[in-house]
């Protein structure tokens, strides 16, 4: 991920916590983001997921896997 990028990303999470109708669901949204990065996407870099790096897992999860770990609940 390059610089611009990055700043751009930062800028949307920025107006994302400064919205009042969306403080609910935004520690959910920046979650789910985190695990897709960690544990779904295959960095370029590393060849692997950084969680594959640190031995926190031994495969890629699939989406669905991901998706799978939800509670769609109610409160």
């Amino acid at each position: 991920m390059n610089r611009l990028s990055t700043e751009k990303r930062a800028a949307v999470i920025a107006a994302l916590v400064e919205g009042n109708s969306l403080r609910g669901t935004h520690a959910h949204n920046v979650a789910l983001h985190f695990m897709y990065y960690n544990f779904c996407k295959i960095h370029q870099t590393l060849r692997v997921t950084p969680a594959m790096e640190t031995g926190l897992t031994d495969h890629v999860w699939e989406l669905d896997a991901l998706v799978g770990l939800i509670s769609f609940s109610q409160p």
